[in-house]
This record gives structure tokens, C-alpha cells and sequence, in this order.
């Protein structure tokens, strides 16, 4: 079964009556929302919870995974509960790190059974002060949000691995800094990233999510950024329903609560040719063997016609190898042949691990016959690719539509510093498109 809800939760020790006392009125739609969370959350009988907390241990460049026997906490320190007890599930901490370590992903193991507010918080209403049911605890790292986003990819990975049916919740204040005696100080960026980020989980807007700003975060005075961008990740692969039982922004910081109802694992839909590349890869790499082409060729397989393979990883060029001109009877002996050398014999790799397969992305560029530029007011970066010729017969080739490559003058400079050509020298310009497939 593995993943059956996500959430989101704030974490104000307030919202817990033995601390907020005659101030709970102050949050009484948070204090609903999370009675309502912790309702739904028991009528689906969890037999594990996953909570990723912005406030334990955190590592600069690792997801920390807290590992003991038992868990404990108290909020003595808010004048709250004292005795908090949570029987940990060491098993799936141990298969997570296990896993993360032979696919090289940055997990690790934090020794501690110490709980903060932003775990004790939620787990006060879903389970009140103890529990039979298991909890694993994860700390929020400063590595980049997209790989924060792919750890959540494999985090799910595993649940398939240990499919006991898991809730996770992503602990996290959204901005301090809402009203001018705010904890954090007053910006109006502030209720500009609550907005945003509450449209986001409504439409469950994953790029916008991983397109925000660093400088607007800072801005927001946020804390719970990078527990929803694991929680996304988590969700990737799911059809989506999401539920925001509420929001508000009472002393200067905004809390929400929603809830992520995974409906179904979305179906996989990748192109032949994309398939095609991911078999060849992962069939060499596993074997050692190079794979025929299909028995029956799409239209696009029959061509014949240059091809370029990328592989990334986490985001990441992992390897890129192709031809300009075919060099095979057709594109799909093409594919194979350029998958294979980009995972193998890319100088600027070492050669894909089988570890690393799950994490590969690939895409297949076709390109269409180079054609001689006079101009260079008839190129364009987004759509043409370049290759650049010395006369001595040194090239280099750049593809099209390139992160980073917006301008004319950067692509020829690109692509020629790839031939080892010095400005100044004199060249030849040719063009080309690329049908481009993911």
C-alpha cells in the first residue's frame, strides 16, 4: 500500500492547549484544522508516520535521518506536555539509509532520539502524547531544492520497497514576518509567499514550487519551504487531490494545514525512443550486453538521421554523447548506440553505476541535416542548434533550446571553446534543428 496521505502542519507550540491556554481562541481555525487532520489521519489506520522537520539536527549537506529506538520530547520548555514517547521504526530507517548510500543520494544516519516543536506539535493532535504506531523522523538539509525534490522521489521508492500504509507530514511554518510586531520582522514579501505558496498546494503546482526565488524565501522569513518541497517530491509520481483546511497569520506568521490525498500512481509515458535509450543504458550497465532494436520500428526508429543522447541525474548532466550526421541504418541502432556510449564514454563522466539507474533521466534529440549559415542574424539559440568548423576540421556542436544559452554570441562561443577554437579564428557556421523527445 505504502503512501495512503500527505500533510502539511504548523508547528506553533501555542496551538497545544496546556501551552495556549486562554490564546487559543487567537488560532481557533488552526486548532480545527488539525482536530480535522488528526480525524482523517486515524480513520486510515497508518502503520508508520513520517514527519520532516525544518527545527532537529540539520546537516548543510545531507538529509538527516534520526535513528534509536524510541523517540522522546518534551515542551516543558513552552509550559507544555513533559512526556512525550514514540516507538521509532528503525527497520525503514535502516532500508532508507541502506538504499540512499548504494544510490549515493545525501542521506544520513543522526543518532539522537530527541524530538523539537515542529515534530511534537502535529504529533501531540494526531496521536496525542505516546502511540503504538511508529513514527520516522527526517531533518531538512541545505542542499538545493531540486535535490531536496528527488530525495522525496526516492523516499516514496522505498515505501514500495516496505509498503506499510504511511502518512507523511511536512512540518513548517510559513512566513514570519506578516505584521510589523511579527518574530521575525515585517515584510510585505511575507504575505506574498503565503498566497503563493497556499495557490501552489491548492493546484498542486510542483515547478512553480521549485521555481521560487531564493532571495524571495529569505525575504518571507520562511521555515517551511523545504519539508513541502520533500513532500512534493514524495507526491511526484501520484495523481494529486489537495485539501487546505486552513489558513491564517495570527502573531506575524502564517499557518496553514492541508492535506495531499494520493488518488492514483500515475502510468508512465515515455516516448519509444526515450524507452529505447533507458533500455539500452540500463541493459548494458546491468549486463554488459547491447540490445537489438525493436522487431517493429515507429516511424521515428526508421529514419535515418543524427542523434544525441542526455542522461541527467538529479537534475544534473550525467552524460551526453551523439552524431550530427547518421551513422547507423536507421535511428533506433542510432539510439542505442549513442545511449550506451553516453553512459559509458563521456570523458567528462565516469561510467554510470547500476545504483544510479533509477535517478537517470533521458531525453533523445533527432536532428535534421545541417545546413550552411551566411548569417548570423539566421540563427536562433532556442531553436537552431550550431556546429562550428575550423578549417583544419576541428567542430564543435551545440544543441538548441539550452538552460543558460540565451544569446547567438553565447552559443558560437560555447560551441567552439567545445572544438578547441580561439576567437578570431575563422570559421563555418551550420544550423540545424533537433526533434527533441522525454
Amino acid at each position: 500500500m505504502g503512501l495512503v496521505l500527505g500533510a502539511l502542519t504548523p508547528h506553533p507550540p501555542i496551538i497545544v492547549p496546556e501551552v495556549g491556554g486562554p490564546h487559543l481562541s487567537e488560532v481557533r481555525e488552526t486548532v480545527n484544522a488539525m482536530k480535522k487532520l488528526s480525524h482523517r489521519i486515524r480513520d486510515l489506520n497508518p502503520a508508520r508516520v513520517m514527519i520532516i522537520t525544518p527545527h532537529n539536527i540539520v546537516l548543510r549537506d545531507a538529509v538527516g535521518v534520526l535513528v534509536c529506538d524510541r523517540y522522546i520530547g518534551s515542551l516543558g520548555q513552552f509550559g507544555g506536555p513533559t512526556d512525550f514517547s514514540y516507538p521509532a521504526d528503525v527497520e525503514f530507517a535502516h532500508l532508507i539509509l541502506e538504499k540512499a548510500k548504494k544510490a549515493n543520494l545525501p542521506l544520513r544516519a543522526i543518532r539522537s532520539s530527541r524530538l523539537d516543536h515542529a515534530t511534537l506539535v502535529p504529533l501531540y493532535y494526531i496521536f496525542g502524547l505516546t502511540s503504538d504506531v511508529p513514527i520516522i523522523v527526517l531533518s531538512i538539509s541545505f542542499i538545493s531544492p531540486e535535490e531536496l525534490y528527488e530525495i522525496g522521489k526516492f523516499l516514496e521508492e522505498a515505501m514500495e520497497d516496505d509498503p506499510s500504509p504511511t502518512v507523511v507530514v511536512a512540518s513548517g511554518d510559513l512566513s514570519h514576518r506578516l505584521t510589523y510586531d511579527a518574530p521575525a520582522g515585517y515584510s510585505p514579501r511575507g504575505k506574498e509567499f503565503d498566497r503563493e505558496i497556499v495557490r501552489i498546494i491548492e493546484e498542486f503546482d510542483s515547478e512553480a514550487l521549485l521555481r521560487m526565488d531564493p532571495y524571495f524565501l529569505e525575504e518571507a522569513g520562511e521555515c517551511g519551504y523545504r519539508p513541502i518541497v520533500m513532500l512534493f517530491g514524495i507526491l511526484d509520481r501520484w495523481k494529486v487531490e489537495t485539501e487546505v483546511l486552513s489558513y491564517e497569520g495570527p502573531f506575524g506568521v502564517g499557518y496553514c494545514v492541508a492535506l495531499f490525498h494520493p488518488i492514483e500512481r500515475l502510468r508512465e509515458e515515455m516516448h519509444p525512443l526515450v524507452k529505447l535509450a533507458r533500455d539500452a543504458v540500463e541493459t548494458y550497465v546491468k549486463c554488459g550486453k547491447v540490445i537489438s532494436p525493436p522487431s517493429e520500428l515507429t516511424p521515428e526508429m526508421k529514419e535515418r538521421a543524427g542523434v544525441f543522447v542526455s542522461l541527467k541525474k538529479r537534475g544534473r548532466l550525467r552524460g551526453c554523447i551523439g552524431t550530427f550526421l547518421p551513422t547507423c541504418r536507421n535511428v533506433a541502432e542510432e539510439v542505442i548506440r549513442n545511449a550506451i556510449a553516453a553512459c559509458s564514454e563521456d570523458p567528462r563522466f565516469e561510467p554510470v553505476r547500476e545504483e544510479e539507474l533509477p535517478f537517470l533521466e533521458y531525453s533523445v534529440d533527432v536532428l535534421s541535416e545541417p545546413e550552411p549559415v551566411d548569417d548570423i542574424g539566421e540563427l536562433d539559440p532556442k531553436v537552431y542548434g550550431v556546429i562550428v568548423e575550423a578549417p583544419d576540421g576541428r567542430r564543435g556542436l551545440l544543441l538548441p533550446d539550452l538552460e543558460g544559452v540565451d544569446t547567438v554570441k553565447d552559443q558560437i562561443s560555447i560551441a567552439s571553446r567545445k572544438a578547441g577554437i580561439f576567437p578570431g579564428e575563422p570559421i563555418r557556421i551550420y544550423r540545424f534543428k533537433v526533434r527533441r523527445y522525454k
